[in-house]
């Protein structure tokens, strides 16, 4: 599920490598139309997944639908960060990243340790949409406000 966020980060990292911080109005229009997106696609499949899973791997993994569809819920949250993410890398905010992924890093392992053993692939499932909203909200608070974002790299110009 989280290959196409990172896709995404990867084709527009070497355009948002050269972002400045007047560029964050079109980074809130691309992740907007990417949250967007993402919901259509993912009603879309989530719909059609009780049609396509017998189709394609018999009526044997239809128990598969249900943790199918939630699943799909986390792309929502996942996909519109990878804008966010490629323009934190392309402005090298290494203190932000750092802390970033430090944090999620943490809760995600947190998670799956706390929610895995009581709720079985549900609570993987779970796990996944809140690390997914978690990474989105830290993202989108620092990245999309209209503050400078000067303070989250190590490094200053001089």
């Amino acid at each position: 599920l989280s290959l196409g966020g990172k896709l995404i980060t990867q084709l527009l990292l070497p355009t948002l490598s050269n972002a400045q911080e007047h560029h964050a109005r079109h980074i809130k229009q691309l992740t907007l139309f990417l949250f967007f997106s993402t919901i259509l696609g993912v009603s879309l499949l989530i719909v059609l997944a009780p049609l396509i899973i017998p189709l394609i791997f018999t009526d044997k993994y239809t128990d598969a639908i249900a943790p199918l569809q939630l699943s799909l819920l986390s792309l929502i949250l996942l996909i519109p960060s990878a804008p966010l993410n490629a323009y934190a890398q392309g402005r090298k905010l290494s203190k932000f990243l750092y802390t970033y992924h430090l944090s999620t890093g943490t809760l995600n392992a947190l998670l799956i340790l706390a929610l895995v053993p009581l709720l079985g692939i549900w609570g993987a499932i779970l796990s996944k949409i809140l690390i997914s909203a978690t990474n989105l909200a830290l993202l989108t608070l620092p990245l999309l406000s209209n503050q400078s974002t000067s303070h989250l790299t190590t490094h200053h110009k001089s």
